[in-house]
């Protein structure tokens, strides 16, 4: 594993794009399978990849990092290291078609195994004041609070919003 991930290190983008490739393979080969070891190699390796410089990188680096979250849903320290790229990532003006989409999934990965508190997560994303990310960032939180399985939460977010919308 510590091979394939030396790829990742590689000045090459269709190097990394194919160890990646490889790397979404092998966990879905392995499904179940996979320990926790060598989740977390997988996980320090592709954290990198996920911003808005390469959007076609970041969108394979997101679908292994899918894959990898409903491969283990613990909560383990590179998540919240994932979760902050993510949310970088969806502030993004940028951010739009299968990449929205694949961070639309992340979230709701997130959110779906309790892996996220979502209050915090929501006022991370509406920190700052890119007005042209409005759009992918309103979509991200919808996604977590539809699919949270907390429901307290849910109406907590709700009523929250009710709030602000009467204070508008």
């Amino acid at each position: 594993m510590q091979e394939l991930c030396s790829f990742l290190l590689k000045q090459s983008r269709t190097l990394k794009i194919s160890t990646l490739e490889s790397l979404i393979i092998f966990v879905e080969a392995l499904k179940g399978k996979i320990d926790e070891g060598i989740h977390r190699e997988i996980l320090q390796n592709i954290l990198p990849y996920i911003r808005d410089e390469d959007f076609y990188l970041a969108q394979i680096t997101l679908q292994l990092l899918s894959l990898l979250i409903l491969e283990n849903t613990k909560v383990i320290p590179e998540y919240n290291l994932a979760l902050e790229n993510c949310i970088k990532l969806a502030k993004s003006p940028l951010v739009q078609g299968v990449l929205l989409t694949r961070l639309l999934e992340i979230f709701e990965n997130f959110s779906k195994n309790n892996l996220i508190d979502i209050l915090a997560t929501t006022d991370k994303l509406n920190q700052g004041d890119n007005k042209n990310s409005l759009n992918s960032i309103a979509k991200c939180i919808s996604r977590m609070v539809l699919t949270t399985p907390n429901e307290k939460n849910r109406i907590v977010f709700i009523d929250l919003c009710i709030q602000n919308v009467k204070i508008l």
